[in-house]
Order: C-alpha cells, then structure tokens, then sequence
C-alpha cells in the first residue's frame, strides 16, 4: 500500500549494506514510512542445467541504522524525519536453500544488547557478534523505523 511503483534502481544508501553480488536493489517511492523494512539476501544461484544451486557466500555489511533518501518519497519535501534500525536477522548455515540450519539474532527495544536464538537455546550477544555471524550467512534482515520528530 506504501508503495507507489517498483523498478530496478537503488534502494539503500551506500554506508547501508554492500549487497551488489548478492540480490537485485530496487527503488520504490513511499508516501510514509513503512514500519519496518525487510531484505531478502540472494544466497542461492541456480546451476546451469538448474539441477541444483551454488550457495553465494559474499559478504555482508549490515549496519545498525540508516535513513531513506527524501527522494524515494513521492513528496521528497514532506519525507518522515526518522531512520531505519536492525532488529533482526536470520541466518542459514548449509549448501542449499532445501536443506540446513536456521539461526537468528533479535534486538528488543533500544537495548544494545542482542539474543542468538540457536533452536531452543538463547543467548546474549553483542552486535559485533551480530554481525561476524551473519556477514556470509545472512539469508534476511529486518529494520525498524525510528521517528525523530
């Protein structure tokens, strides 16, 4: 509903994450905020012949908040004062997307702190952590935005 159109462009700042080897970046013109904001990590390339995939493991840098562009908003003049903040990442340990092991890591709050959820088994974490760990395994992150007014 936010989203007005979609075509093949930028859509992150530059100092938000590297993922030029990694998936397709798309532009859409908001008219607010979405509350929170998923990507998607292009792990998996299908062979040739498409019998099977070869896992993509470029790194990743995740960074812990960034803002939108005023100029992806339909009325850049009015664009929502605010940033985007990780909350959450999940992350796939294995050769293929049929097969493997899922990890995540979840901020609550403004916390520094973070929880490595390893099947039942939570654990707190720091960010750098958070981000040695999901650096080549990081399958999907999630942001939060944060309203400055």
């Amino acid at each position: 509903e936010n989203a007005t159109k979609i075509e093949q462009k930028h859509f992150f700042s530059k100092s938000c994450v590297s993922v030029a080897k990694l998936t397709q970046i798309y532009n859409s013109n908001f008219r607010t905020s979405p509350n929170f904001l998923f990507v998607q990590f292009g792990r998996y390339l299908r062979d040739e012949g498409g019998d099977g995939y070869t896992k993509n493991e470029a790194k990743v840098q995740l960074s812990e908040s960034f803002s939108l562009s005023p100029e992806l908003f339909v009325d850049p003049n009015n664009a929502p004062i605010g940033s985007y903040h990780l909350c959450g990442v999940v992350n796939h340990i294995g050769d293929s997307p049929r097969s493997g092991h899922y990890t995540a890591c979840v901020r609550q709050g403004d916390s520094p702190d973070w929880t490595f959820f390893d099947d039942a088994v939570g654990v707190r974490r720091s960010f750098n952590f958070v981000h040695e760990t999901s650096q080549s395994r990081c399958y999907l992150a999630l942001y939060e935005w944060k309203d400055n007014q």
